[in-house]
């Protein structure tokens, strides 16, 4: 079984799509993967065994993608520009964490 590369268009296709689009995509090929596995399971050939391992290789790509544009990043606190060690230093209106409890009582 040979293994299946994207080309370089292919990633470029990627990275065209917006964050829904990818995320769209991503379920359409989730199905994909899905449906050759079930059929694969009830008849086996080595054409769908090479199928459902080019379906990953996409879904990979498609992870990774998504994976790049949804990194979640806290600006940067007083607390963390003075180099406070304890988290006292960085809670608070002006701090990068919440205060403790504000889930519970949020008022």
């Amino acid at each position: 079984m040979s293994e299946f590369i994207l080309t370089e268009n292919d990633y470029a296709e990627i990275k065209a799509f917006t964050l829904d689009e990818l995320k769209y995509g991503r379920e359409e090929i989730l199905d994909d993967l899905n449906a050759a596995i079930d059929e694969n399971d009830v008849r086996p050939t080595l054409l769908l065994q090479e199928t459902i391992e080019e379906i990953r290789t996409w879904l990979t790509a498609y992870d990774d993608e998504i994976a790049k544009r949804t990194i979640i990043t806290t600006p940067e606190c007083r607390g963390c520009k003075e180099g406070a060690l304890n988290q006292l230093g960085h809670i608070g209106p002006n701090g990068c964490l919440e205060e403790p409890g504000a889930d519970i009582c949020p008022y």
